[in-house]
């Protein structure tokens, strides 16, 4: 390193913390294009990683100029007598003898 530069990399360590892990980051990336129907073609090797498979709903957002690539929950929020609850999309609904077997497969 030039002698400006090494000195700048020393006055600024928070910078260079980014940079390197900016550097990281892009390390793994991986490019791919969008065609003219505007379909992004997400490479095997990540789809696989992530369980994508075809038909996997996914939601989208644009986050400091980068394009954010998430599963939606499957959860929804609901208000309840007592509050606030969390419940599944496909949730059954919780009986004595399901509790008890839960418990008994949990004390295992």
């Amino acid at each position: 390193m030039g002698a400006a530069i090494e000195a700048i990399w020393k006055a600024y360590p928070a910078r260079r913390v980014g940079l390197a892990s900016q550097a990281e980051w892009y390390a793994d990336a991986m490019r791919t294009t969008i065609d003219a129907a505007g379909r992004l073609v997400v490479p095997k090797s990540l789809r696989d990683e992530l369980g994508f498979s075809g038909g996997t709903e996914l939601e989208l957002q644009a986050v400091d100029g980068r394009l954010q690539v998430a599963v939606p929950s499957r959860a929804r929020v609901e208000q309840g007598p007592y509050g606030v609850r969390f419940a599944g999309a496909d949730a059954a609904s919780l009986d004595a003898d399901l509790v008890r077997q839960l418990l008994e497969r949990s004390r295992r």
